[in-house]
């Protein structure tokens, strides 16, 4: 029923298993099946993707060129507007009045391919200083899969989790990739209105810009990495 609020602008949708706490969850009391993920594709030129389950409503975006949209000017507007018509077709379609937001999640994924600074793991210190593999005086393989997972509190209601792997993308030739990725969630469920959602998504995202910078390499970031054009 939702996915005809949108269909003019995501023509294509998909069921994928639910992600998240609910992942494998019994049905609900009138339900016969648990509800799915629905992916809702966009058609623009940008990659846009809405993802619906039963306990997240979330907006994706994919870089398909050099261009990068601006959280602020761009991304949050967008997010706004998608959730705002997921809003009026409870109230109006299923009838649900008494809408609230018990968490917000911030997500950035950044993917490094072989390049001049990064082959395989081994070369994984270079981009984050800090990240070490232990040595058991054994011979390593190219590739090891590392993956490693921290988590920070830069604020009393918001927690960073900090995640870096590794691991070969299965086209030919197979390549290694390097995968940092850093999410901003609430420390504990709440409720939210859209000004104090606005307001905790914008302290996410200069928290994870902040940890994606003291946590990576500035040399690398002076030499190699440039500013993009970015999409307000």
């Amino acid at each position: 029923m939702f996915w005809a609020q949108v269909r003019n602008e995501f023509p294509a949708v998909v069921q994928k298993a639910p992600t998240g706490e609910f992942e494998g969850d019994e049905p609900l009391d009138d339900e016969f099946f648990p509800m799915p993920r629905y992916w809702f594709l966009a058609k623009n030129e940008e990659f846009y993707l809405l993802e619906l389950q039963r306990n997240a409503f979330v907006l994706n975006w994919k870089r398909r060129d050099s261009k990068e949209p601006s959280f602020a000017g761009h991304l949050r507007p967008v997010f706004h507007k998608y959730f705002s018509i997921f809003e009026n077709f409870l109230r109006k379609d299923v009838g649900i009045d008494d809408i609230s937001v018990s968490g917000c999640e911030l997500n950035y994924m950044y993917v490094i391919k072989p390049c001049e600074y990064w082959r395989d793991s081994g070369d994984t210190a270079n981009v984050v200083p800090s990240f070490q593999i232990p040595e058991t005086g054994e011979e390593r393989d190219a590739l090891d899969w590392a993956n490693s997972g921290y988590t920070y509190l830069p604020g009393n209601d918001l927690q960073l989790r900090v995640a870096i792997r590794h691991f070969m993308k299965n086209d030919e030739p197979e390549e290694p990739r390097l995968i940092l990725e850093i999410t901003g969630r609430t420390v504990q469920k709440t409720q939210f209105n859209e000004s104090e959602s606005d307001a905790w998504f914008a302290r996410a995202n200069d928290a994870i810009s902040a940890c994606f910078v003291s946590m990576t390499s500035g040399k690398i970031q002076r030499e190699h990495w440039k500013l993009v054009e970015v999409i307000s």
